[in-house]
């Protein structure tokens, strides 16, 4: 027997200081906001930053348009760190990714063909150190060289789930590495749904892949989107109702829930993708009495500006839109406080 004190020694002997020791403190998860105003604030300023995210949904439910939407934010807030992209659908469009306001020539593209190839790929770039988003899209379509080479009559059972939980286990040790180098690896996988065969109790969807992806998820959020067509171009989505659920985390969330409109077509002054983040800000900044009206003027609170118009004051709390996320999330976090300790705790949470 012996002390922890010696067990510390031989440790960092063998593996170096930053694996760990007596009060030892790994960089805190920070957040990535992904631009949408509702989502941000639910999320308590966006997705975890250094962590394991995953995006799933039906299809054109905006899981890829999301991720982009990060990638976009990440490029913006982290120029020195490069973002990452396994094309496993082959539906990387370069006007498509620009829309989304991502650089594509400062992103790491590559198109894997089987599943081993991506585990080859994700153990390379998840060990690089300037590697600081990396984006799978997506696990459904992983596919191992058994079952590409095999003939149709050959079935091939969870073919795919070998490479695919490496690729999901080389890319977790990318993110331990970093965590020690004082850096922060964050990942995003999508994916799709199936749905049980047969008599099933409760839930009948699941997420095709290894089931090991369950567990590295410190975020699991279910997309949805409905397209909403308007008279005047009645054959044309105009914008689609967009909405979020979170199915699992292992962080405080203000909501687990979360619902936003993504422009489709150009109408009114608005541009393709753009989010209707200017009627959520109005609706919490009078919910929390910090957009008042005093006369014919508007009063934006905690700074007491007065503005002729409500559409410039909310315009003026969005020109800052991080410092305002984080204003909106320290106040519903001291409101929602026993909220958020019952949500952790996994008790129901009181109605209002």
């Amino acid at each position: 027997m012996h002390k922890l004190t010696d067990a510390q020694s031989e440790i960092t002997k063998a593996y170096g200081e930053q694996a760990g020791g007596r009060g030892f403190r790994f960089p805190a998860f920070t957040r990535l906001p992904t631009g949408i105003l509702t989502l941000d604030v639910s999320l308590a300023g966006g997705i975890p930053m250094g962590a394991v995210s995953i995006f799933y949904g039906n299809e054109s439910s905006g899981k890829t348009s999301l991720a982009l939407r990060c990638a976009a934010q990440f490029q913006k807030r982290y120029p020195a760190k490069k973002v990452v992209w396994l094309d496993v659908e082959n539906t990387w469009d370069e006007a498509w990714v620009k829309l989304h306001g991502v650089n594509p020539d400062d992103v790491y593209l590559f198109r894997p063909t089987t599943a081993e190839e991506a585990a080859d790929i994700g153990d390379e770039v998840s060990m690089s150190e300037d590697a600081g988003l990396i984006v799978v899209d997506s696990l459904a379509a992983l596919a191992s060289i058994d079952q590409l080479e095999k003939t149709a009559e050959q079935t091939v059972i969870a073919g795919s789930a070998k490479p695919s939980t490496t690729l999901l286990r080389k890319i977790g040790a990318g993110i331990v590495e970093h965590s020690k180098a004082k850096s922060l690896l964050t990942v995003i996988y999508i994916n799709q749904t199936r749905n049980k065969i047969g008599f099933v109790m409760g839930n009948p969807e699941i997420l095709p892949g290894p089931s090991y992806q369950n567990y590295q998820a410190f975020l699991k959020l279910r997309l949805s989107a409905k397209p909403i067509l308007k008279e005047k171009l009645a054959a044309v989505p105009i914008y689609a109702e967009n909405s979020m659920r979170v199915v699992k985390k292992k962080f405080p969330c203000i909501r687990t829930a979360a619902e936003w409109q993504t422009i489709l077509y150009p109408y009114e002054g608005h541009k393709p993708l753009d989010v209707n983040n200017h009627v959520h800000a109005e609706n919490i900044l009078t919910e929390l009495d910090y957009l008042v009206k005093d006369g014919k003027k508007w009063v934006l609170y905690p700074d007491g500006e007065v503005f002729d118009t409500k559409k410039a004051a909310v315009e003026s709390a969005l020109k800052d839109y991080d410092a305002f996320v984080n204003f909106l999330v320290d106040d519903l976090l001291l409101l929602y406080k026993d909220d958020i300790q019952a949500q952790m705790a996994g008790e129901p949470v009181k109605k209002k």
